[in-house]
């Protein structure tokens, strides 16, 4: 017994100890990504846009997102749901991923695929939102084809997929997938960027729906993500 409660002791530490360092490194590259940003926009205001500066100003949005991920997955996300419509957080959802994807490349890969008679569902605008720039960042950044954004009306809950033909996954590797700072990717040479954590944070976000992200996937052949959520 008293060997159970110092293993419970010991792991609550680590993970305390785990929380406080990853929000202390966050907190320092705030100012430095901001102080950054800031002289990049006086380039671009001296000396007009240019290639250089467009792929500078791209790395530090990368940054910005990598570090609101942190952020997000170290402090519980505040749940106000109410009755919206999936289509309007799929719109603002994707207005989020311009900066990094480009309107054009949006509207030439991602597919929605709303039905007009989609009902109103219950749900939390800004977490879902998040849930859905996720899963459709990470089928962008894992196939070279269309992603498709599905919905289907249930009883008493709406099904949402986000579908992509890409790389796939190995069904052994998907319960791990969800862990913090795990990568899809796990070679060596991920080609693909990002930290690990958009997954997590995604699944932490639909539990306070009290949903859960589904996965099918095959290697090659590429993944789907579903969740459900409820019905106004």
């Amino acid at each position: 017994m008293k060997h159970n409660r110092e293993m419970k002791q010991a792991s609550e530490d680590l993970e305390l100890l785990f929380h406080a360092i990853v929000r202390n490194v966050s907190h320092e590259l705030v100012t430095p990504t901001q102080q950054a940003k800031a002289a990049l926009a006086l380039l671009r205001e001296e000396r007009g846009e240019s290639e250089v500066l467009h792929w500078a100003m791209q790395a530090i949005q990368r940054l910005e997102q990598v570090i609101e991920h942190i952020t997000s997955l170290m402090d519980p996300h505040t749940f106000h749901p109410e009755a919206t419509l999936l289509r309007e957080m799929v719109h603002y959802a994707l207005l989020s991923l311009e900066p990094n994807w480009g309107e054009a490349t949006l509207r030439e890969r991602v597919k929605v695929e709303l039905p007009l008679d989609t009902p109103a569902v219950y749900a939390d605008k800004q977490g879902v939102k998040t849930v859905l720039r996720i899963l459709v960042d990470n089928a962008l950044k894992f196939s070279e084809g269309p992603v498709q954004i599905r919905a289907e009306s249930l009883e008493n809950a709406v099904a949402v997929s986000i579908i992509d033909g890409g790389i796939g996954l190995d069904v052994k590797r998907i319960p791990a997938i969800f862990a913090p700072f795990t990568q899809m990717d796990d070679s060596t040479t991920r080609p693909y960027g990002g930290i690990g954590v958009g997954l997590a944070i995604a699944q932490k976000i639909l539990e306070n729906h009290g949903s859960q992200l589904q996965v099918e996937s095959e290697k090659e052949k590429g993944s789907r993500f579903s969740f459900l959520l409820p019905v106004q």
